[in-house]
């Protein structure tokens, strides 16, 4: 990502938003879920891995819009929605899902921008990623988790965002909390996704009332998260351009996204994706290019179709959560 975003030190607040549905806006069709692990396929389209995606209630959502301050920030992606009928888009509009509907939505950015304008060349390839991890289901964490202790969560995607990534390096042995054949199945992980929520009502980092987690503050439960199983682990809020530093090492972090509508949504960031469109303007060729990060969204359940991985442009990101050994 190119562009550098400061965030002030106050606490957000993310509530939860209905979902809409996935979005296809090519209308393209999805991969078959056989596909398992995030294959480089077609036009350097993600194949879908099928290990249990996530659907869900959105959660860790948004923002106070009386926060002037927040809105000072906020990226305006109005210019990169084509056709919208809304005011502005949402969440649902701008996380798109796969690596060909990304290809297709920049070239007919450009058809409907330019006029006389002959696309010469479209392409998609991944930068660093993807990493095999899994994309668990916000909706059956919640879901689970309320028939563990009785109690309704909403707003809950940060927990997801962070089982998500505790799961990969369980996986990979970089931080074990599961020893019992590295399980990768949501019954496991539905019990670390109510250590998280836990967590944060405990500590005050879950808004009661909407549904939620402040968004600034969920960096805290990694610690002591990892300190139930004796293992040392920091959780770190960084507001840099940190991203690419893990990628290329092969770790994820959490994402902190926001929607034009000042909706927000965090999501594992698991790749970085680029897309490449050669146009003609009479004789004038010319070519952009566009970042967008691969993500585990937490809405889909991957058994049927592309639902591992989704992506989203590189400019709707405010802040990453990192997992850290050093604090």
């Amino acid at each position: 990502m190119k562009k550098r975003v400061i965030i002030k030190s106050m606490a957000r607040r993310i509530v939860a938003v209905s979902i809409i549905g996935s979005m296809a806006l090519t209308g393209i069709e999805m991969m078959d879920s056989a596909a398992f692990n995030g294959t480089v396929s077609g036009n350097k389209m993600l194949s879908g891995d099928g290990l249990l995606s996530g659907d869900g209630s959105i959660s860790g959502d948004v923002i106070d819009k009386k926060q002037k301050d927040l809105k000072k920030f906020a990226y305006n992606g109005m210019n990169d929605i084509e056709k919208r009928v809304v005011s502005k888009a949402t969440m649902e509009d701008i996380v798109i899902e796969t690596g060909d509907d990304v290809v297709n939505y920049e070239k007919n950015k450009i058809k409907n921008n330019i006029k006389n304008v002959k696309i010469l060349k479209a392409n998609g390839y991944i930068i660093d990623g993807t990493l095999d991890t899994v994309n668990y289901e916000q909706k059956y964490m919640n879901t689970e988790y309320e028939k563990l202790t009785g109690v309704t969560v909403k707003g809950t995607c940060a927990a997801v965002a962070s089982i998500i990534v505790a799961e990969f390096y369980n996986y990979k042995d970089y931080c074990v909390v599961n020893t019992k054949s590295k399980r990768r199945d949501k019954a496991f992980w539905r019990l670390h996704f109510k250590e998280f929520v836990d967590l944060a009502r405990k500590m005050k980092i879950y808004y009661n009332k909407d549904g939620g987690m402040y968004t600034t503050q969920y960096y805290k439960i990694i610690n002591p998260y990892y300190k139930l199983y004796k293992k040392t682990m920091y959780g770190h809020l960084r507001t840099d351009n940190y991203v690419d530093n893990y990628l290329e090492i092969g770790k994820p972090v959490i994402g902190n996204f926001r929607a034009p509508n000042e909706i927000e949504h965090a999501m594992a960031i698991i790749g970085t994706y680029r897309v490449n469109v050669k146009y003609k303007v009479g004789n004038l060729e010319k070519m952009t290019s566009s970042t967008y990060f691969i993500v585990n969204d937490g809405w889909h359940d991957c058994d049927g179709g592309n639902y591992r991985v989704q992506y989203i442009a590189s400019k709707y990101l405010i802040d990453i959560t990192t997992f850290d050994y050093l604090d």
